[in-house]
């Protein structure tokens, strides 16, 4: 979806804003419906502003502004490194101990890393190099919104609301940067692809968020992190699959 919208010339602020905006309102029909309100609190406040900025509006600023110089395929080798980052920083945070054969998963995920980056064969094109380094910030980011998530939530919350500020707040986040030069963009025009890829980009992001926070309240961070290793095979696979897209034998 990233890459049809990418390729579509949509700004990708406005896309990240009406992802972050849609699926907001989404939820929060959703959780009105069942009854159950939305929290506003001080410590909730603080929460979806901490989680908006390094949850959200960051990692996805990053992720979508090097799409168009990368394979999806190869920004989807980025999502091993959640998990990995996620238990350093519960390790780091103590919410989680040094175990010896987490520790290797650690390392071999940073190995896997520079098996992408080091070796001139590994990459498409040596120009896509930076970007690559660039999309890396994204899981570093994601990782400590992760504690945050952990850590800051106020147990009486439901994820509704959790999810819903924190879409919300993240929305907030980017309306500056859609003020500033040409990024706006509104569903003008026939329903076409394009369309139907942002509206669906929408639909997943709310069902996306809401297992977020349930499955962290539930299991923790670092359990709900490891869904990254499927977001890596379905990533390839996809690509592969509906864009064709080719890796080397590095990849």
């Amino acid at each position: 979806l990233n890459n049809i919208v990418a390729a579509s010339g949509i700004p990708f602020v406005a896309y990240i804003f009406w992802q972050a905006l849609g699926a907001a309102l989404i939820l929060a029909a959703i959780s009105f419906g069942l009854g159950k309100r939305i929290g506003i609190g001080a410590p909730l406040l603080r929460f979806y502003l901490v989680y908006g900025l390094i949850g959200l509006a960051g990692p996805h600023l990053i992720v979508n502004f090097v799409a168009p110089s990368l394979p999806a395929g190869l920004i989807s080798l980025i999502m091993p490194l959640i998990p990995m980052l996620t238990y350093a920083c519960a390790i780091l945070f103590r919410i989680e101990g040094l175990k010896a054969i987490r520790l290797a998963g650690l390392l071999l995920g940073l190995a896997g890393v520079l098996v992408v980056i080091v070796p001139a064969a590994s990459l498409p094109s040596p120009d896509m190099m930076l970007a690559f380094l660039i999309v890396l910030l994204a899981p570093v980011s994601i990782a400590f919104s992760n504690i945050a998530a952990a850590m800051m939530r106020p147990p009486e919350t439901t994820s509704f609301s959790m999810a819903v500020g924190c879409l919300s707040v993240g929305a907030l986040f980017l309306l500056p940067v859609l003020a500033v030069g040409d990024n706006w963009w509104f569903f003008d025009g026939p329903m076409d692809t394009v369309h139907r890829a942002v509206i669906v980009a929408i639909g997943v992001n709310a069902v996306f968020f809401y297992l977020l926070f349930e499955v962290i309240h539930r299991e923790g961070p670092v359990f709900f992190a490891t869904s990254n290793y499927i977001t890596t095979l379905a990533g390839i696979g996809w690509g592969m699959l509906l864009l064709g897209e080719a890796h080397s034998t590095f990849i």
